[in-house]
């Protein structure tokens, strides 16, 4: 299981803009990851990385002035099995937090061998979903909370 969150920065125009990125694949375009097909709950969107190719159908996605969520779930084929939630949210102290929350085992025979490359990888890419959220431009605070 992973759960990381960060400060990505301040007020309305960083958590509009970080909202934006998460729904436009610029978050995940950050982790090397590209990202095809529409963000919508009940899509099927399709994960690049690395030579290879996985499926995942979005399960939520829900945009509120002061709370972004994106949850998809893995399909057949999907290196790994499980479910990854990205929240961004504009907190009452005008703090802007992103946060990815994920749970997963291997899916592929590859991965089950490999899971000590694996999971580095793994924490790997989402330092850089975490880090794709700052808006450019905005410092933002890197140091993870959890």
């Amino acid at each position: 299981m992973v759960d990381r969150s960060i400060n990505i920065g301040q007020g309305d125009e960083c958590y509009a803009e970080a909202a934006r990125r998460l729904h436009s694949g610029e978050v995940h375009a950050n982790a090397k990851m590209q990202l095809l097909g529409k963000i919508e709950k009940g899509e099927i969107v399709t994960l690049k990385f690395a030579g290879t190719t996985s499926k995942c159908v979005i399960l939520e996605f829900i945009h509120h002035p002061t709370k972004t969520v994106l949850v998809y779930g893995t399909l057949a084929g999907h290196v790994e099995k499980g479910e990854e939630a990205f929240e961004i949210t504009l907190n009452d102290d005008d703090t802007v937090e992103g946060r990815i929350v994920a749970f997963s085992k291997p899916a592929r025979w590859w991965a089950w061998l490999g899971n000590g490359v694996v999971r580095p990888i793994q924490l790997w890419i989402t330092q850089r979903y975490l880090e794709g959220m700052i808006p450019p431009g905005n410092p933002g605070n890197t140091d993870q909370k959890n």
